[in-house]
C-alpha cells in the first residue's frame, strides 16, 4: 500500500457488568490470502461453535509440533477435506501425522492442527511454516508432501477422501 492510503484503524470496544462469555472467542486470527490478498478470521471458541461463523464447525482432533515449533510462522496454510464418510476424517489425520513422524524434520514446518468438522465429513488443517517457500519445497518431487513423499503415502492408504484443496496465507501483523 502506498503512504497514505492505509485504511483508517477500526477499534471497536464494548462494556460489561458481568463476566465475560465462558464460551466465547478463544483467539480471532487474522490471515492474508498469498493468491488475492483477502483477509480470511479464523476463530476458536471455547465449547461449542454452533452457528457462529459462515462455514462448518470443527473441533481439535489432534496436533503436530516440529522440535523446534516456539518459532512465529511466516506462512499459515490451511488444507480443507471432503470425506464421502464418517470416520475417515480421523483415519485421515492419523496417516498425515504418520508420515509427518517418518518424514522428521520437514524442513520450514512448524505445526499442524488438525481439526473435524462436528458431521465427521469435513476436515481442516490449519499448518504453521517459516515460509511459503518451504511449503513449495515439501510440495515438490522428493519433499515429504510430494508426490512420492513420506506423508502421501501414508494418506494413500487413507479411503473416503472425496477431495482437498489448499490456501497459502501470511499471518497478519500491524505495522
Amino acid at each position: 500500500m502506498e503512504a497514505g492510503t492505509e485504511p483508517p484503524e477500526v477499534v471497536t470496544m464494548t462494556s460489561h457488568t458481568t463476566e465475560p462469555d465462558p464460551n466465547g472467542p478463544l483467539a480471532i486470527t487474522p490471515l492474508v490470502s498469498l493468491r488475492d490478498g483477502s483477509v480470511l478470521y479464523c476463530a476458536r471458541w471455547a465449547g461449542a461453535a454452533g452457528d457462529r461463523g459462515t462455514g462448518p464447525a470443527y473441533r481439535r482432533y489432534r496436533g503436530y509440533l516440529a522440535d523446534d515449533a516456539l518459532r512465529p510462522p511466516g506462512c499459515v496454510v490451511l488444507v480443507w477435506i471432503d470425506f464421502d464418510r464418517a470416520g475417515a476424517a480421523s483415519e485421515f489425520f492419523d496417516a498425515v501425522v504418520a508420515g509427518n513422524r517418518e518424514a522428521a524434520p520437514i524442513t520450514g514446518m512448524i505445526a499442524a492442527q488438525l481439526h473435524i468438522s462436528t458431521d465427521g465429513r469435513r476436515g481442516l488443517t490449519y499448518g504453521e511454516w517459516s515460509d511459503e517457500s518451504a511449503h513449495q519445497a515439501a510440495l515438490g518431487r522428493g519433499g515429504p508432501l510430494g508426490p512420492d513423499g513420506a506423508v502421501t503415502r501414508h494418506i494413500r492408504a487413507v479411503t473416503g477422501v472425496r477431495s482437498f484443496t489448499f490456501q497459502r496465507y501470511r499471518p497478519y501483523r500491524a505495522s
